[in-house]
């Protein structure tokens, strides 16, 4: 009995220690070391957004006007970090946003205002995408959550462990995928050829599959809840 309760205590804490790493490496460490805030602004008209980086968070959000604010936030465990340079730059139409990927926990978070109706392009290996009133959208984050509302044309969003959230404005084709999280899509009320699945969770479709519809809906989660609904 006594080596049993030694066992369990054992079991005990190294679970409560993998938790607490965990929470540490994926955002415990934020609450502690150095960050940075700046803003900019451009009024040049931007027609794309596209997002690259080991460590990055981004937010788009529809303002009025032609041009594009950013508000930046740069994290790190590191206190004696020094403040990064400039990571972002628009090449003609196009704003690029980075991250500082030679730091060792840091991240860049973005809060981006610009006009509706841009492309949305972004590869992140660990952060969030968070956008509302884009065009298209194609999106991969590794790990972390995707969101997406109000887009107005095609969608693909995929993340290997996150939730993916996906409304659309109008009716589009929607690919959305997560290996490790849910996947929650509304849609415009039309006819779509809808497949959807998952490994291991719940299945709500409130869409029929029409094999003869003009979208094609595809969901798929490994490890949670697939929804489909229509407004």
């Amino acid at each position: 009995m006594r080596k049993m309760n030694v066992l369990l205590l054992t079991i005990a804490a190294l679970v409560v220690v993998v938790g607490a790493a965990g929470w540490f490496a994926c955002i415990g460490w934020k609450s502690f070391g150095i960050v940075y805030e700046d803003d900019a602004s451009s009024p040049v008209a931007i027609d794309e957004i596209r997002v690259t980086g080991k460590t990055v968070a981004v937010e788009v959000r529809p303002g009025a006007g032609p041009g594009v604010r950013i508000h930046r936030t740069a994290r790190y465990l590191n206190p004696f970090h020094a403040r990064p340079d400039e990571t972002h730059r628009i090449v003609g139409t196009v704003l690029e946003l980075a991250g500082d990927d030679g730091a060792t926990f840091g991240l860049i978070e973005y809060v981006v205002v610009a006009p509706a109706g841009l492309r949305i392009t972004a590869d992140i290996g660990t952060g969030s995408l968070d956008v509302a009133g884009a065009s298209s959208v194609d999106a991969r984050v590794g790990t972390g959550s995707l969101t997406v509302t109000g887009a107005t044309d095609d969608v693909v969003a995929t993340t290997g462990t996150g939730s993916v959230s996906v409304g659309l404005a109008v009716a589009a084709d929607v690919e959305a995928r997560a290996g490790t999280g849910s996947v929650d899509v509304i849609v415009p009320a039309d006819t779509y050829r809808v497949d959807a699945s998952t490994g291991m969770g719940d299945l709500k479709l409130g869409i029929a599959n029409d094999p003869s519809g003009e979208h094609r809906i595809a969901l798929r989660s490994n490890m949670g809840r697939v929804t489909l609904a229509a407004r």
